[in-house]
């Protein structure tokens, strides 16, 4: 990415919650223009968007944590970080997430946020 910008080549970028946009965009020296052409597809709110308030949590998840409930309920294990607060298993069973959003670099909110509803894996 810096490489790029200092040869004044502004790329789109592809990113998932595994590159943590929220904090490429906080790095020192990462200019806007590098990653305003940024989009991703994510399932962690704390990596992919800077307005949490477009990932709350459902009030089912949020009762289970509060009561420190864990384990696996009908629809899979309940997460406080996923999009939604639902989990499910890849095919060769370690947890994966239930849900994902897309986002993609806001000029107007000057940070990344999701850009659509949440949908199943």
């Amino acid at each position: 990415m810096l490489a790029a910008g200092q040869q004044d080549w502004y790329p789109g970028y592809a990113m998932s919650s595994m590159t943590y946009a929220t904090t490429v965009a906080t790095q020192s020296g990462v200019k806007k223009r590098e990653i305003e052409n940024s989009r991703g597809v994510g399932w962690d709110p704390y990596a992919d968007t800077a307005d949490l308030k477009q990932a709350p949590l459902s009030s089912r998840t949020r009762l289970r944590v509060a009561a420190g409930q864990r384990g696996r309920s009908q629809q899979g294990f309940v997460s406080a970080i996923n999009v939604g607060g639902s989990a499910g298993t890849w095919d060769h069973g370690r947890l994966s997430p239930g849900e994902y959003r897309y986002f993609a670099w806001s000029n107007s909110r000057g940070a990344f946020a999701y850009t659509s509803n949440p949908a199943p894996f």
